[in-house]
Protein backbone atom coordinates (compact mmCIF):
# COMPACT_ATOMS: atom_id res chain seq x y z
CA UNK A 1 0.00 0.00 0.00
CA UNK A 2 1.74 3.60 -1.02
CA UNK A 3 1.54 6.03 1.43
CA UNK A 4 -0.86 8.79 0.70
CA UNK A 5 0.84 12.59 -0.22
CA UNK A 6 -0.51 15.35 1.97
CA UNK A 7 0.11 18.55 1.44
CA UNK A 8 -0.78 22.18 2.63
CA UNK A 9 -0.95 25.50 1.91
CA UNK A 10 -2.27 28.45 3.63
CA UNK A 11 -3.15 31.69 1.17
CA UNK A 12 -5.31 34.02 1.26
CA UNK A 13 -5.55 34.68 4.73
CA UNK A 14 -8.04 37.25 6.05
CA UNK A 15 -6.34 38.38 9.18
CA UNK A 16 -9.74 40.07 9.97
CA UNK A 17 -11.03 37.02 10.77
CA UNK A 18 -8.65 36.17 13.43
CA UNK A 19 -8.67 37.88 17.08
CA UNK A 20 -5.13 39.29 16.54
CA UNK A 21 -5.92 41.15 13.23
CA UNK A 22 -2.08 42.25 11.47
CA UNK A 23 -0.23 41.60 14.39
CA UNK A 24 2.11 38.45 13.65
CA UNK A 25 4.15 38.97 17.35
CA UNK A 26 0.25 38.36 19.20
CA UNK A 27 0.49 35.08 21.57
CA UNK A 28 -2.15 33.60 19.70
CA UNK A 29 -0.55 34.35 16.65
CA UNK A 30 2.69 32.59 17.56
CA UNK A 31 0.61 29.64 19.01
CA UNK A 32 -1.03 28.98 15.46
CA UNK A 33 2.07 29.09 13.08
CA UNK A 34 3.77 26.80 15.72
CA UNK A 35 0.99 24.63 15.30
CA UNK A 36 0.98 24.80 11.92
CA UNK A 37 4.68 23.97 11.41
CA UNK A 38 4.92 21.09 13.57
CA UNK A 39 2.32 19.93 11.26
CA UNK A 40 3.59 20.25 8.37
CA UNK A 41 7.12 19.10 9.84
CA UNK A 42 5.74 15.60 11.19
CA UNK A 43 4.59 14.57 8.11
CA UNK A 44 7.42 15.90 5.64
CA UNK A 45 10.84 13.89 5.32
CA UNK A 46 12.82 17.00 4.43
CA UNK A 47 12.35 20.79 5.81
CA UNK A 48 13.41 23.85 3.92
CA UNK A 49 13.63 26.72 6.19
CA UNK A 50 14.77 30.46 5.04
CA UNK A 51 16.05 30.93 8.46
CA UNK A 52 19.09 32.30 10.71
CA UNK A 53 20.33 30.99 13.41
CA UNK A 54 22.62 33.76 14.42
CA UNK A 55 19.67 35.71 14.59
CA UNK A 56 17.50 33.77 16.64
CA UNK A 57 15.01 35.01 19.05
CA UNK A 58 12.66 32.32 20.83
CA UNK A 59 10.51 33.03 17.88
CA UNK A 60 7.87 30.25 16.74
CA UNK A 61 9.81 29.93 13.86
CA UNK A 62 12.78 29.09 16.29
CA UNK A 63 10.68 26.65 17.99
CA UNK A 64 9.78 25.07 14.37
CA UNK A 65 13.29 24.59 13.36
CA UNK A 66 13.99 23.29 17.01
CA UNK A 67 11.35 20.66 16.47
CA UNK A 68 12.24 19.32 12.69
CA UNK A 69 16.19 19.20 14.42
CA UNK A 70 14.80 17.52 17.16
CA UNK A 71 13.03 14.68 15.17
CA UNK A 72 16.23 14.26 13.23
CA UNK A 73 14.66 15.67 9.71
CA UNK A 74 16.96 16.69 6.94
CA UNK A 75 16.99 20.25 7.44
CA UNK A 76 18.02 22.66 4.36
CA UNK A 77 18.79 26.51 5.86
CA UNK A 78 18.94 28.93 3.83
CA UNK A 79 20.11 32.44 5.67
CA UNK A 80 17.78 35.38 4.66
CA UNK A 81 20.92 38.03 4.07
CA UNK A 82 23.49 35.57 2.37
CA UNK A 83 21.68 32.89 1.03
CA UNK A 84 23.98 30.28 1.95
CA UNK A 85 22.60 27.13 2.07
CA UNK A 86 23.16 24.62 4.97
CA UNK A 87 22.18 20.84 5.46
CA UNK A 88 21.52 19.62 8.88
CA UNK A 89 20.74 15.94 9.83
CA UNK A 90 21.65 14.17 6.65
CA UNK A 91 24.16 11.47 7.04
CA UNK A 92 27.30 12.46 5.41
CA UNK A 93 27.03 9.52 3.02
CA UNK A 94 23.78 10.84 1.42
CA UNK A 95 24.44 14.74 1.96
CA UNK A 96 22.52 16.08 -1.16
CA UNK A 97 25.11 18.09 -3.38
Amino acid sequence: MMKKNVRCAVIGQHPLRFPWDFDEEDDGCRRMKLEMAQRIIKQSGVVLAVYAPDLADGSAEDKAVSYALALGRPVMLIHPETLKTKWLNVPTEKAPG
